[in-house]
């Protein structure tokens, strides 16, 4: 059985940098309507889970390139998760933008298996949530995750478990 995404956090808790999460002005005490208010996000639309709403973000970037998409996600009005996608070609790019940014990761997980399905992981903890970068083996896209420690227990069964 997968560890919940929560379960990975609080395993993780020693390696956890001091600070909390920061990205681009969104910490997890931004309610939608500062981040709406200060230009961050925009296009705000109920989401499929309850009592979520997504937007998007204003700037579509990570480390200089252009995403496929950028998205953060709020709960009662707070940001529980953001999450962009950008071409592989700038996973090292991307990868050393947020070891400049945040310091060492706090867990690398490569892949076993280079053919299809997920590629590397690459996880920084925090005291209130982990960002995740994952690189796909197939279809050319990394994924770009911030998940608040609250995202777990506001999504529970809807998703799968993820595979650590």
């Amino acid at each position: 059985m997968s560890p919940s995404f929560t379960a990975l956090l609080i395993a993780l808790q020693a390696s956890s940098t001091t600070a909390p999460f920061e990205f681009r002005g969104l910490t997890v005490a931004t309610t939608e309507a500062e981040a709406v208010q200060r230009g961050i996000v925009n296009s705000c639309k109920k989401h499929l889970i309850p009592g979520v709403r997504e937007c998007a973000l204003t700037d579509r970037s990570l480390a200089g390139r252009s995403t496929l998409f950028g998205v953060v996600q709020f709960r009662q009005g707070r940001m529980v998760h953001i999450g962009a996608l950008v071409s592989s070609q700038y996973f090292g790019l991307v990868r050393g933008a947020l070891d400049e940014r945040y310091g060492k990761p706090c867990l690398v997980n490569p892949s076993t298996e280079r053919r299809r399905g997920p590629g590397d992981s690459i996880y920084w903890c925090f005291d209130d949530g982990a960002v995740r970068l994952q690189q796909y083996a197939t279809g050319g896209m990394t994924s770009f995750s911030y998940y608040a420690r609250s995202y777990d227990d506001l999504i529970g069964d809807l998703r799968p478990s993820i595979d650590f």
